[in-house]
């Protein structure tokens, strides 16, 4: 029988190319978590950045009555609907029929602190508050409204109300 022996400089090799792949693995693999990471935090901030962009117009006009403002947004990443609920109306009315999605019925009549609600394919759903200490939300003839986007850009109109805003599409010409 023949042995082979290796030779010092052969297992220093083996190991340096396992330690290679292990080194090479770890930095995959915090690249891939800090990437999404970063990319939940880009989302985190177009989310914002929408809510903030809406409830400061609804803002702006809530107390001017008759006041019309146009509003164009894009809405959020993965979201291609937007509806409004009047808190003021339901709050009155126990009657949720006229309110078809079931995420949003169940958190009006679980008096969820929200009016308006972004959804979108795969059960994608946010809710949101348009107010401060009252809702800004007032559609008195539609107290549960959406509003869909077939691009993810939405053209509003803001109307100030005196104590509120109706929120509808933009016509178009």
């Amino acid at each position: 029988m023949k042995f082979r022996f290796q030779k010092k400089g052969q297992h220093a090799l083996i190991f340096t190319v396992i330690l290679a792949i292990i080194v090479v693995g770890f930095i995959i693999v915090f690249g891939i978590s800090s990437f999404n990471k970063l990319r939940a935090s880009a989302e985190q901030a177009t989310m914002i950045e929408f809510q903030e962009e809406i409830k400061g117009s609804a803002k702006t006009v809530y107390s001017q009555y008759d006041t019309v403002r146009k509003l164009e947004l894009m809405l959020p990443g993965k979201y291609d609907t937007i509806c409004f609920v009047d808190m003021y109306y339901f709050a009155s009315s126990a009657d949720y029929t006229d309110i078809d999605d079931n995420r949003i019925r169940g958190s009006v009549e679980d008096g969820v602190e929200a009016n308006t609600f972004l959804l979108g394919p795969k059960n994608a759903f946010m809710p949101l508050y348009l107010g401060g200490d009252k809702s800004y939300v007032r559609n008195n003839n539609e107290p549960y409204k959406c509003i869909e986007s077939a691009d993810g850009y939405l053209t509003l109109r803001m109307q100030g109300l005196g104590n509120g805003v109706t929120i509808e599409k933009w016509p178009t010409n």
